[in-house]
C-alpha cells in the first residue's frame, strides 16, 4: 500500500479547498515545531489524517479535542473532524481579513471513548 504524502493543514491548504477540511484521525503524535511567531521550535500535538494529511495543534484546537474527547490522546483515532477558515475580525497588514483555524470534532466514534466523556453532538471551540 502506498503511503499518502503528508500535506499541514494550514490557511493556504484551507482556501484551496474553500475554506473547509473534513477528515478522519488516524493518529496523534507530540512532534517538535518550528513557531514561525516566535522563532522557535516547540512541542505540539499533531493530528496525522487517513488521506496523510496533518494538523498541528495549538492551544485552542487542543482545548477542542479534549473537550470532545478526553485528554488521553490514545481515543483520538477515529474521530471526523471538520477544520475551516474563519475571520478574526482583524485586518492583514496588507489590509486583508485575518484569518484562523477552527476545529470542530463532527463525529465521535463509539464505544472507543474514554470513561466519563459522553459523545458529543457537535463540539465547538
Amino acid at each position: 500500500m502506498k503511503v499518502p504524502p503528508k500535506r499541514s493543514i494550514d490557511l493556504k491548504f484551507l482556501a484551496a479547498r474553500g475554506g473547509e477540511y473534513v477528515g478522519v484521525v488516524a493518529q496523534v503524535t507530540r512532534e517538535e515545531v518550528s513557531n514561525k511567531w516566535k522563532n522557535r521550535r516547540e512541542t505540539h500535538f499533531v493530528l496525522l489524517f487517513t488521506d496523510g494529511s496533518l494538523l498541528v495543534l495549538g492551544d485552542h484546537g487542543l482545548a477542542a479535542m479534549v473537550a470532545a474527547c478526553g485528554d488521553e490522546t490514545d481515543y483520538w483515532g477515529g474521530e471526523s473532524i471538520r477544520v475551516t477558515a474563519r475571520p478574526t475580525g482583524g485586518l492583514q497588514k496588507d489590509g486583508t481579513l485575518r484569518m484562523e483555524k477552527v476545529l470542530e470534532v463532527i463525529s465521535r466514534t463509539d464505544g472507543d471513548g474514554p470513561p466519563g466523556v459522553e459523545k458529543p453532538d457537535d463540539v465547538k471551540r
